[in-house]
């Protein structure tokens, strides 16, 4: 785990960009540890993926601590709202270009929603993500 140097890494961007009357709270756990968990267990192959899993992964805990039993976040919100840049660009001009969007969007494979699942069932919580669920993609079907 060395070849990753994460709490050197870590040390430095909060030495680097934050100031300095600004306390960080960095998570109790062994950095390196947790990382290399998300590797394992979770899959976690990319720079992107460590560095969105790892947030996840202390959030979850801390809300496991606090005796929560159900996450409920807003992820892919956006979606249904054609508010990405790829979508504001190509699909906004038509009702169909943008029900396309909309059908292609929620159609591929989120990986950070499967990460969102797999951590909070990991710590004995309830994912809930109420954008991903069919009712509420039809509850737009018309909209433009």
């Amino acid at each position: 785990m060395d070849r990753f140097n994460l709490r050197k890494t870590v040390q430095l961007l909060i030495r680097d960009q934050c100031p300095q009357d600004v306390r960080v709270c960095v998570a109790a756990g062994d950095i390196e540890r947790d990382v290399w968990s998300g590797i394992t267990r979770f899959g976690w192959r990319t720079k992107a993926g460590i560095e969105t899993g790892y947030p996840l992964m202390e959030l979850m805990r801390q809300l496991s601590s606090a005796e929560q039993s159900v996450v409920i976040t807003g992820h892919s919100c956006d979606g249904h709202f054609c508010l990405s840049k790829r979508g504001m660009i190509h699909s906004r001009h038509t009702k169909e270009s943008f029900q396309a969007f909309r059908s292609a969007y929620f159609s591929k494979k989120q990986t950070e929603r499967g990460m969102l699942h797999q951590l909070s069932h990991s710590h004995g919580m309830t994912y809930v993500g109420p954008y991903w669920e069919r009712t509420f993609f039809d509850l737009f079907a018309e909209s433009s």
